[in-house]
């Protein structure tokens, strides 16, 4: 899909559910609802030197915090002048007065968050959009961003303010600063865009950072205050190299023998590497072996065991100990396909991952995850789902994917469900597939592309005083066919991107601090011809209300309910709407919230999802869906419908309780906390 699609001018979705509209708060004075909406509020974006007051004819009372989000209650024209009633909350409580023209109209809930940051020099965010555009298609365009990058540098550490014409009004924090954490809440609304360009999109953009209450907004830097983010780290000693957990997630049905052999080899190696280097404490490994159905086939033992949380290489003896333990299945499983998920999933929530500064699992199998019609699986997961998951404890999949002769006709099957998990990184994703045509030979070009990978990790991770350069990046572009040479590449990238992540969370590295401006959403030296990847700077988010959250996960179970109710009925496709849409009514407190509609042709019509879904840009296959569409499906199809939602609604639990990432702009009022919902999450 486009990524355009995801940012129109007017896109009609605004936070602020309402649950709570019903009898309780029928005398609270409610914020106005955007035009056509019956549970959206508008909301505006204050700016620096924004006052409030009593009245718009009052004197000013004091000033507001540059970027504080407000639902707006009335509007009204005094003194020649605009004025808005606005407050921090949807109860009618602290209600004050602000000129119109201080503020930013935000119409979308829509947000943007930095993406990985390795493969790419920092953002720039240019005044005009014309100097950006006009820059994007001049040639030479690495050049000229690697000096308008020097220049804005030289002004902030220098506290000169640039001359007027300088195009640069903020740059994302450098290499040396590192990537600014994920778990450091920050917004960057979209509020105009330009497709002028067919490559990238022109976005028009502010940033804000409400976790710092003593920020100071400028739009031109300031000796580094405003817009390059934290000061350097010239004459600094390097930290200590970060530390990273490694586990080994592994398919040990009868066809992995050999492999699992060649999995104690590779410890041994690993760990007198390690103590080799001097490195001994600072990478960790870990076993998780995976099978699939006890219930279908008993003999096998096992669905997931633990072989051995982490250990480091003091500790190696009990790890290639436990190690010895590990045999091929016995007998055969139920499928070609094994529990890949259930594997995945064990590694990611059963170990113990707080220790370390980044994580890497590293799956090996011969056949793709079992089908989500599979009545034997035994996770709700999906790729997309597990992908998020590890996301969330800064742990990168990197599935090796052995295709051998036997698994020819699952090949595709399995490779596009484990390209989907694989880690993004420098415009490429860290899927390592292996060609078998040899059987004697597969175990070893898996050790040669294990050993490759994990040495280059640990050589990145220990050159901590050596900065992480374009050059860099460009020697290892994680793309050739050679599972050896590409399993080296993905090795040298994680290591950057854990050292960045490492940097951003000893630095506390924050974000630029812009009102306005425009960046694109690519990269833009890495668009030019020589090098022609495709390298995002900014990934598009959802923000929820915590409100919103709960909504989205109660209509989904309604909705799953109704499914698996309308798959036992003779008349499917009508039980199933109407089950749903009966469903809807009982979980709304106020059940005019929803525009209950029995007719309705598709299932985003009957009212049944929150509005905030219903203006998103973007094709969902549940708001899209008509009754044709479920009588149609197949048993599979079905099935895979009702699996994905599943693993939906066990993911917003976890966003749920992800207390760390919950933007709080009002403190007192736990049900308007903010989350950044990845748009890839949403049904």
């Amino acid at each position: 899909m486009k990524f355009s699609k995801f940012y129109p001018v007017f896109f009609s979705v605004l936070l602020g559910v309402a649950l709570f509209s019903g009898t309780l708060f029928a005398q609270a004075k409610k914020p106005l609802l955007m035009e056509g909406k019956r549970t959206l509020y508008q909301k505006i974006i204050t700016h620096p030197g924004a006052v409030y007051r009593d009245t718009p004819t009052a004197e000013p009372k004091g000033a507001i915090l540059p970027f504080t989000v407000l639902y707006v209650y009335d509007r009204q024209e005094a003194n020649g002048r605009f004025w808005l009633q606005c407050a921090t909350g949807t109860n009618g409580e602290g209600l004050t007065w602000i000129r119109e023209d201080r503020v930013s109209e935000w119409k979308q809930s829509l947000v943007l968050v930095f993406a990985e940051k390795t493969g790419r020099a920092p953002l720039l965010f240019f005044k005009k959009k014309a100097d950006l555009l006009n820059l994007a298609k001049s040639t030479g365009v690495a050049a000229a961003l690697d000096t308008l990058t020097k220049s804005f540098k030289d002004y902030a550490l220098t506290a000169q303010s640039p001359p007027i014409d300088f195009p640069v009004v903020a740059m994302e924090p450098e290499n040396d600063q590192g990537a600014i954490p994920s778990d450091r809440f920050y917004l960057m609304p979209i509020f105009n865009y330009d497709e002028e360009l067919e490559e990238t999109m022109l976005l028009d953009v502010a940033t804000i950072d409400p976790g710092n209450p003593d920020r100071v907004v400028r739009n031109l830097p300031q000796g580094g205050a405003s817009g390059a983010g934290n000061a350097g780290n010239a004459g600094q000693q390097p930290p200590p190299a970060p530390k990273v957990g490694i586990a080994f997630v592994i398919d040990t049905t009868i066809s992995m023998g050999p492999y699992i052999e060649i999995c104690r080899q590779l410890a041994r190696d690993i760990y007198q590497k390690l103590i080799d280097g001097g490195n001994a404490e600072n990478i960790y490994l870990a076993f998780v072996a995976f099978r699939s159905s006890v219930k279908a086939s008993p003999d096998i033992e096992y669905t997931t065991k633990i072989i051995s949380d982490f250990k480091n290489a003091n500790d190696r003896a009990s790890f290639e100990s436990a190690l010895g333990e590990v045999k091929e299945a016995a007998s055969s499983t139920h499928s070609f396909n094994e529990d890949s998920m259930a594997g995945l999933a064990a590694a990611v929530e059963q170990l113990d991952w707080t220790p370390f500064d980044g994580g890497i699992i590293l799956l090996l199998t011969d056949a793709g995850p079992l089908n989500s019609s599979d009545e034997y699986r035994t996770v709700p997961d999906n790729p997309n789902s597990i992908k998020a998951k590890a996301a969330a404890k800064k742990i990168r999949i990197v599935p090796i994917h052995l295709k051998t002769p036997q698994g020819t006709n699952n090949h595709r099957q399995a490779q596009q469900a484990y390209e989907a998990m694989a880690y993004d990184v420098a415009g490429a994703r860290t899927y390592v597939d292996i060609k078998i045509q040899d059987p004697t030979l597969g175990p070893e070009v898996y050790r040669s592309a294990t050993q490759g990978l994990v040495n280059n990790l640990e050589t990145s991770l220990r050159a901590m005083n050596v900065p992480v350069t374009a050059a860099d990046i460009n020697d290892a572009p994680a793309a050739s066919a050679d599972p050896v040479q590409k399993a080296s590449d993905i090795g040298t990238l994680l290591g950057y991107s854990i050292r960045l992540d490492y940097l951003g969370n000893k630095n506390e590295t924050t974000p630029p601090r812009v009102i306005r401006s425009w960046i694109t959403d690519k990269d833009l030296a890495n668009l030019i011809a020589e090098r022609s990847r495709d390298v995002r700077t900014v990934q598009v988010a959802v923000l929820l209300t915590r409100n919103q959250l709960g909504a989205l996960s109660a209509s989904l179970r309604s909705i799953i309910q109704g499914a698996e109710n309308a798959r036992l009925s003779n008349d499917s496709s009508l039980d199933f709407f109407d089950y749903v849409i009966s469903a809807a009514a009982e979980i709304a407190r106020d059940p005019g919230e929803f525009s209950l509609n029995p007719g309705a042709k598709k299932l985003g019509e009957s009212g049944v999802l929150s509005e905030f879904l219903d203006g998103l840009p973007y094709k969902s296959k549940v708001m899209n869906l008509t009754e044709r569409d479920w009588d149609t499906m197949d048993a599979v199809a079905q099935s895979e419908f009702i699996e994905d939602l599943k693993s939906k609604v066990d993911l917003y639990e976890k966003y749920n309780a992800d207390v760390n990432n919950w933007g709080k702009f009002n403190e007192a009022n736990s049900s308007e906390w903010l989350y950044r919902v990845p748009l890839t999450d949403l049904p």
